[in-house]
């Protein structure tokens, strides 16, 4: 949490509204509800002070100027339908403007939210909690959340709903992780072979999605231009 506050400041809000909503409904289902509400508040202790290097000047800084809050848009306006999350997710698209606009998660990440249906019996209720908040995340960015009913709250200061695919990402690489301890081998060659296999297939993507980026005419003219100063400062041509 002290890394995102001091990288992006609503980033940081999503963050914690998402271990807020969380944390009060599962808060019934859970045993020790004192010492995890201990643990909750000794975490928010540590976040403040890890956070004071920003705080302190930001909080000084409000006393002697009005800071404005972000542009106010339309939240509704700005979300992609879901299908549009899969499509561009399924073309591994890394850049919006080529995507017509909207943000997803990838290709590697969406096989992920299909496998995950099937290995959910041999998986733990930990495992479970963390694939469906990446997978309510995932909807969240989409118009199947009825943002326009949060367009006059506090919650509408995250301006692009697709921010919430961040949290999405997180969760989904961590159950693709416990994916991969699910699948047993009765040969050690089979095993090898199969993780090569992957570390290919998820490498690839990452590559192609890159190589698409650089040959954009939107990313050549806009945003190559800032990386053309030669040694030291060129992208150089590595895809």
């Amino acid at each position: 949490m002290i890394g995102i506050l001091l990288s992006h400041i609503l980033s940081a809000f999503i963050v914690a509204l998402c271990i807020a909503v969380i944390f009060l409904f599962l808060i019934y289902f859970l045993n020790e509800k004192l010492k995890i509400i201990k643990s909750m508040i000794l975490s928010v202790i540590v976040s403040i002070l890890g956070s004071l290097i920003f705080l302190v000047p930001f909080i000084e800084q409000l006393m002697f100027q009005k800071y404005n809050r972000p542009a106010t848009v339309d939240v509704f306006e700005k979300v992609a339908n879901l299908d549009s999350l899969f499509t561009y997710g399924v073309n591994n698209s890394m850049i919006q403007i080529e995507s017509g606009g909207v943000y997803s998660v990838g290709i590697s990440l969406i096989l992920v939210m299909f496998a995950g249906v099937f290995y959910w019996k041999r998986v733990t209720n930990q495992d479970r909690l963390i694939y469906l908040i990446g997978i309510i995340n995932f909807i969240c960015a989409s118009k199947i959340f009825p943002w326009f009913l949060l367009q006059n709250t506090p919650v509408s200061v995250v301006q692009f709903p697709f921010r919430f695919l961040m949290i999405s990402t997180l969760c989904l690489s961590i159950y693709a992780a416990k994916l991969s301890e699910q699948i047993k081998f009765t040969q050690d060659g089979y095993k090898y072979c199969s993780v090569l296999i992957l570390v290919i297939l998820f490498f690839g993507s990452w590559v192609s999605s890159v190589h698409t980026l650089l040959q954009t005419k939107y990313y050549q003219e806009s945003w190559g231009s800032y990386y053309n100063w030669g040694t030291p400062f060129s992208r150089g041509k590595f895809f």
